[in-house]
């Protein structure tokens, strides 16, 4: 698998995972058009400065695991597609859909937190705005936050499995790149990743999240003290059996004292197999443990 951050133009981020960077350049603006809301067309794709071409792969740009490739969308027509390609079997070689794993709620936040943001995309665009005009209702809908939540859910767009990820800082920001980094240490297989954030959380008394309904927890902190007993046996409530949890801490303190301590929290919250992570970061360590209980997907 390969892992990238896409960087809009819009300033949306969002972490990405493909099975291959071998595939066509613009077939991956198919898939990444229905992410961004952005047709293939109007999407210049570039990296390390360079604009990718449509029929070139990302591996001939020498594209690398974890890297960052920038989107912006095109109103110059001389980059839009002057005639129609001929007819050909799209679906060889062509990466699924369920190539591409979003964090699927970063975008429903972003949507969902701020209402102006889907009439701000269906205004940019002619054609939506067209076709909102001519039919009301359709705003209506996609305006509603249930109905959108809903439609554009993993289960309704790709039907493919999908594990739920509470991912809590007590930082003001839990950057993408951050967080997919963590997630690749647990994740190893092609899901869709349902992924709740919670920032700022050394706050909060208690989280929004039910019971044995959550199957991994990342948690990244600049602070020895984050997270607290009381937050670990909040993640032990709400991780299914089996579930997993990455804990990152990233500060001056981050020795081994800081470390062992952290294991003994863990055993005490009722976590297993807990494994030390070495981590590139200087001043910073990761530890992975496990809720007792079935298998979980790695």
């Amino acid at each position: 698998m390969v892992w990238m951050e896409i960087i809009c133009s819009n300033g949306l981020i969002m972490p990405v995972t493909l099975h291959t960077a071998n595939s066509k350049v613009g077939e991956y603006k198919d898939l990444l058009a229905k992410l961004f809301f952005i047709p293939a067309n109007k999407q210049k794709l570039s990296y390390k400065g360079v604009i990718l071409e449509d029929d070139q792969t990302l591996e001939s740009y020498g594209f690398q695991d974890d890297h960052t490739i920038y989107m912006d969308k095109v109103e110059d027509p001389l980059f839009a597609e002057t005639e129609p390609a001929p007819p050909s079997d799209t679906t060889a070689g062509m990466p699924d859909v369920s190539q591409l794993i979003p964090a699927t709620s970063m975008i429903m936040q972003s949507l969902l937190s701020n209402p102006q943001y889907m009439k701000q995309i269906i205004d940019q665009d002619p054609q939506l705005q067209s076709m909102f005009d001519s039919n009301p209702q359709f705003r209506e809908v996609v305006q509603n936050p249930e109905v959108v939540r809903r439609l554009t859910s993993p289960q309704m767009m790709q039907g493919t499995q999908m594990v739920q990820v509470l991912a809590i800082t007590d930082n003001v920001v839990l950057r993408a790149n951050e967080f997919s980094t963590a997630v690749r240490l647990l994740v190893k297989e092609a899901v869709n990743i349902d992924s709740l954030m919670v920032t700022q959380a050394s706050s909060l008394s208690s989280l929004p999240v039910d019971a044995s309904s959550t199957d991994f927890v990342v948690s990244i902190s600049k602070s020895s003290d984050f997270p607290s007993d009381k937050f670990l046996e909040e993640f032990s409530r709400l991780l299914k059996p089996g579930g997993e949890i990455f804990i990152q801490q990233t500060s001056a303190d981050a020795k081994e004292r800081t470390k062992s301590s952290l294991e003994q929290k863990l055993l005490v919250a009722g976590f297993s197999d807990i494994q030390v992570v070495p981590m590139a970061e200087l001043q910073s360590f990761g530890i992975k443990a496990k809720i007792p209980g079935s298998i979980m997907v790695n």
